[in-house]
């Protein structure tokens, strides 16, 4: 398998730098050359998926605890 490069200066090693862009509310994590800082790509800062995992259980828990049926939500 090739080994990924970094276009502006060919090295192979990556890293995940939090930063906040000018005129952004939140953080975003660069992937970025470990070597030159070349950024090559973007992702969310949160670890979406877990945090909506998260979301739902405190709604089932909060549902229950009112009395209300859950079977929509643990779907």
């Amino acid at each position: 398998m090739s080994q990924s490069k970094c276009a502006k200066c060919g090295h192979s090693t990556f890293e995940m730098v939090e930063n906040t862009p000018e005129r952004s509310q939140f953080p975003v994590m660069f992937i970025q050359c470990a070597q030159c800082g070349a950024v090559i790509g973007v992702q969310p800062n949160e670890n979406i998926p877990a945090l909506l995992h998260f979301m739902k259980d405190m709604l089932v828990e909060m549902m229950q605890k009112a009395g209300l049926s859950t079977r929509y939500v643990e779907e």
